[in-house]
């Protein structure tokens, strides 16, 4: 029998993490999203003008969903229950 890493929540999407290496992971995405909004210029935003700000924000979002997707389906094999993707 595998070990899960996450489970599905009972209301809504997403997963929880329910063992060591599912906060490890959690964490490790957080970590992740904080440094490419770093990279895309984010915490600068308030220096340059409206539409570089409308650019790099949405380059963020664009960003941080593929690195979302691309971890959930790296370790989908570990979630107890259905994705439904």
């Amino acid at each position: 029998m595998p070990k899960y890493w996450f489970k599905t929540k009972k209301l809504g999407w997403g997963i929880t993490p329910i063992s060591l290496e599912g906060w490890l992971v959690t964490i490790l995405l957080a970590v992740s999203l904080l440094i490419l909004a770093w990279i895309d210029g984010v915490f600068e935003i308030y220096k340059v003008s409206e539409s570089v700000v409308h650019r790099t924000v949405l380059r963020f979002v664009f960003d941080s969903l593929i690195v979302s997707l691309l971890t959930v389906c790296l370790f989908r094999k570990k979630v107890k229950g259905e994705l439904g993707i």
